[in-house]
């Protein structure tokens, strides 16, 4: 089973696709627990849209972001010399951070800024992202996305991710070995794993290293 194949995710990667025609901003983050899905399908998503990207992991501090991104092959002067400034070390302002961020994210765009485990940021941080991701409704052609165990504040969208059927569970381990596996195997797998798809995947290879596979 390839995640895409959610009618949820499909949808949103023809919103991901959309933003190479101007479409609106927006910001969305999958949500569920550990093992579910969320960093693979966030990686499916970016590999299928067209538009640039950059990942980084959500406890990382916008100003470091920013010094991070690519930058574009053209871009208003201001915003060459607040680059410059953050490139000498020094320290600016988050309202500053913010406004420089979203002034490169547009010039960037189309642009999908990835923001991995947004459960791991510090409330202080989480705001700050609350703060960008209001912003970035205002920008054409730039989404954020992220992924999290917990649902993040407005103004995120959020996009659950569920647990597999025993059907989703078979589809997804025959398209790991391209081939089927016994009744009983598939059983046992979907029993220990309760329709966790990292999990599904674990338990499998256990039983292959075990011989039983």
């Amino acid at each position: 089973m390839l995640a895409l194949e959610d009618s949820r995710l499909d949808l949103l990667a023809r919103r991901l696709r959309g933003l190479a025609a101007s479409r609106p901003g927006f910001a969305l983050a999958l949500c569920g627990e550990a093992g579910i899905g969320k960093s693979y399908s966030a990686r499916a998503l970016l590999q299928g849209c067209s538009s640039a990207s950059f990942s980084t992991p959500a406890t990382r501090p916008l100003a470091s972001v920013l010094s991070a991104l690519p930058r574009p092959k053209r871009y208003p002067a201001p915003l060459e010399g607040t680059l410059e400034r953050l490139k000498r070390g020094e320290t600016l302002e988050p309202k500053v951070v913010l406004e420089v961020l979203c002034t490169l994210l547009a010039a960037l765009a189309p642009f999908v800024l990835y923001f991995e485990d947004l459960h791991e940021a510090l409330p202080e941080q989480l705001e700050a992202l609350s703060r960008l991701a209001e912003r970035v409704s205002f920008l054409k052609g730039v989404a954020l996305l992220s992924s999290s165990r917990i649902l993040p504040p407005a103004p995120w969208e959020t996009l659950p991710l569920e647990r597999l059927s025993p059907i989703q569970s078979r589809e997804l381990l025959e398209a790991e070995i391209f081939t089927s596996l016994p009744p009983d195997a598939l059983e046992w797998i979907y029993i220990k794993a309760a329709g966790n798809p990292l999990y599904t995947l674990e338990f499998f290879r256990s039983l292959s290293r075990a011989g039983n596979a």
